[in-house]
């Protein structure tokens, strides 16, 4: 049972659950595709508990958890937890979420410094409303990284890992990209509810391949992808309303997946035309001269929201391949 954890998951209680139970251990989804849950979840204590996420308690020891990653080098991990003593004694954990649980003093992150290696990180460090600091991590004091989580306060030098090649910002005061990551390897960037107001230092990266800003209220200026038109291939907007010239669009050759939405505008969808590898358009913004033609050379157009001008609906363009342009890129590092 435990040496074939990569089955997908299709019940539709288990989907729901968001978990699948084990021989008393409990399981779930940590990294892409969502619906294959082999990372196992630890509490420590065993009855340690947080508001979310919400998991059935194993009926197995710590001990017993220990026992069973060692025995069959697990590397996925959801820890829940009031002390991380104990992760040294698990050298094969690799990819971890780490949840403090009943954090009454400062929670300790370093027992994570000590790892052989750990190639992707997420640790809340405070709680949803970003007031209460649970304890700070150094991530230039973790060996191997590839792939961290960040959300608020209590994260160091995340930005000077240069093995990263993809990064998850949320709720973080960046004012631009140098602020995020240094990495020259990055490929895969998300940005949701920052403090960004343009995308420089977007070119630190000459790899860069996938960016989604969502819910960036302070972003005006995204002339900077420019500085990566010969490598993003996947680009979505949401709900950045600052951003008014989205004229560099026209200029991204490798695009092949493109998405924007919110209350923004264009005047038109001429630039499509010269976007000679794009397959895939979402929109739910509103094309001022209403002429949606340029959508039908595509694999993949949808119309999210229809309006009297437009001369197409959004039943009559094409809806055939959707591409979302990370193709090459590790399918657990992907982020759809």
């Amino acid at each position: 049972m435990f040496n074939g954890l990569n089955v997908v998951i299709k019940s539709i209680d288990d989907l729901s659950n968001g978990y699948v139970q084990r021989e008393g251990y409990i399981f779930t989804a940590l990294t892409h595709p969502g619906n294959v849950y082999d990372a196992i979840v630890i509490r420590q204590p065993i009855q340690a508990d947080v508001e979310s996420p919400i998991y059935e308690k194993s009926s197995r020891s710590l001990e017993e958890h220990i026992s069973l990653i060692n025995k069959y080098q697990l590397e996925k991990a959801v820890v829940i937890a009031e002390s991380l003593d104990f992760i040294v004694k698990c050298p094969s954990l690799k990819y971890l979420h780490i949840i403090p649980a009943n954090v009454e003093s400062e929670f300790d992150f370093s027992p994570l410094y000590a790892m052989p290696e750990i190639v992707m990180l997420t640790c809340r460090t405070c709680d949803v409303d970003n007031k209460r600091v649970y304890g700070q991590i150094d991530y230039k004091k973790v060996k191997g990284l590839i792939d961290v989580g960040v959300a608020g306060k209590g994260h160091i030098d995340y930005n000077k890992i240069s093995s990263l090649k993809s990064i998850d910002v949320t709720d973080i005061k960046a004012k631009n990209l140098y602020d995020v990551f240094c990495s020259k390897e990055m490929d895969t960037i998300r940005a949701i509810c920052c403090g960004l107001k343009s995308l420089e230092g977007i070119e630190q990266s000459s790899n860069l391949t996938c960016l989604y800003l969502f819910n960036n209220r302070s972003l005006s200026d995204i002339s900077s992808l420019k500085n990566v038109k010969s490598s993003l291939r996947a680009l979505r907007i949401a709900n950045c309303a600052k951003i008014q010239d989205f004229s560099v669009l026209g200029e991204l050759e490798k695009l092949e997946m493109l998405s924007i939405k919110g209350s923004n505008s264009l005047n038109d969808l001429k630039f499509l035309n010269r976007l000679k590898n794009l397959k895939t358009f979402v929109f739910d913004i509103n094309i001022a001269d209403g002429d949606l033609t340029p959508c039908l050379k595509l694999d993949y157009a949808a119309c999210l929201k229809d309006r009297r001008h437009y001369n197409i609906k959004d039943k009559d363009l094409p809806k055939g391949n959707f591409s979302h342009g990370n193709e090459g890129i590790e399918a657990w590092r992907t982020l759809e």
